[in-house]
């Protein structure tokens, strides 16, 4: 991304962590095939930082709003209702991975959540983002996730996460419950 409302709006995005396994295949395919277009010697000379990843075909442009994302919105509403935009996949992203993060650090909260068995909640998946969030060089795994899922998301301020995801906390809060009164593992109340 070249441009955003803010400067956190441009980051790197680990999008082999956080997407299903045949997400990234479809896209390192899709990249690789992109990256043979550009191969020809008709192409000789281009940068590949001069080539946008989604652009018409033998073409270095990137798609216009109205060739690539209109047509999907279009295809989204009439699939998923009328109030559907890219803005709620961001927002769908973020809720899950929220979900998501919660479930890393507390074994057996997946197995309470309707969704347990998607891909994003299985054990591997969970292992693949505890890499991704305590690495092997963090000493205090877990005391900054909000911090990391903040600068994942883009957002400059935490406050914004917490005040617009604050709908993924019925979830969590009715495991941390649980949890605090004798139904699973015990975790201190003050």
């Amino acid at each position: 991304m070249s441009e955003g409302k803010t400067a956190a709006a441009t980051r790197s995005i680990p999008l082999d962590v956080l997407a299903p396994p045949k997400v990234v295949r479809w896209f390192r395919e899709f990249a690789e095939a992109r990256r043979q277009q550009f191969a020809d010697p008709r192409f000789k000379g281009w940068k590949i930082n001069q080539i946008a990843l989604f652009g018409p075909r033998d073409n270095p442009d990137r798609y216009t709003r109205e060739a690539l994302i209109d047509p999907i919105i279009g295809l989204m509403r009439e699939h998923l209702g009328g109030e559907v935009d890219f803005h709620l996949l961001r927002h769908s992203f973020v809720s899950w991975l929220i979900l998501r993060v919660y479930a890393m650090r507390h074994p057996g909260f997946a197995e309470t959540l309707p969704q347990k068995a998607a891909t994003m909640f299985q054990p591997e998946a969970l292992a693949q983002l505890r890499e991704l969030f305590d690495g092997e060089t963090r000493s205090r795994a877990g005391t900054d996730d909000h911090i990391l899922m903040k600068d994942l998301i883009g957002h400059e301020d935490l406050r914004t996460s917490i005040l617009h995801y604050t709908h993924t906390l019925d979830w969590i809060h009715t495991d941390v419950m649980r949890r605090a009164y004798n139904e699973g593992p015990r975790v201190k109340v003050r």
